[in-house]
């Protein structure tokens, strides 16, 4: 029988209940459960990103973006801070359109990871080459008025014209 990642993210929300007290229990605010939980979302995670699915690895990046804004999981912060980035990309890689935009705003903005005009612009491209009207007119922003990239005015032309095709002007 295959393990499903949805059944150990039940058990994880039951678990943090009773770490929280929204189940009574003699183990309430007991770290070793929040530790479990974790070990069960790490389970959890390890599943997905053996899947390959787009929107799994998505789910599993929300998952992870939640986590890391646990004040209760402080201390695992930056191993989620990485899972999330990692099941984010593998979504993006398998073909989320989701996740390829959060991936150019994470990195265009510095939020969760540095900031990285490279990076950013990379997942930009992978969004406008998927048909994104408004990632294609970014594009032709960006290297108009040469931000993230060199100006390259055949460039703009050329994104500017993908863009119209696409409605977006």
């Amino acid at each position: 029988k295959t393990q499903d990642p949805n059944r150990y993210f039940e058990a994880v929300e039951y678990g943090y209940g009773i770490f929280t007290g929204e189940h009574e229990c003699s183990v309430t605010g007991d770290s070793s459960v929040l530790d479990k939980c974790v070990e069960l979302l790490k389970n959890a995670f390890s599943l997905i990103k053996a899947k390959q699915d787009k929107s799994l690895s998505l789910n599993a990046a929300k998952k992870a973006q939640i986590a890391f804004n646990d004040p209760a999981l402080t201390r695992y912060k930056d191993d989620f801070i990485n899972i999330f980035v990692d099941h984010l990309t593998d979504a993006a890689n398998y073909g989320s359109l989701d996740a390829m935009n959060e991936l150019y705003n994470i990195y265009k903005d510095g939020v969760v990871v540095e900031e990285d005009n490279q990076k950013a612009f990379a997942w930009l491209l992978k969004l406008g080459e998927t048909g994104n009207s408004d990632a294609q007119l970014q594009i032709a922003d960006y290297y108009s008025e040469g931000e993230f990239v060199a100006q390259n005015l055949t460039g703009a032309v050329n994104w500017y014209g993908k863009a119209a095709k696409s409605n977006a002007i």
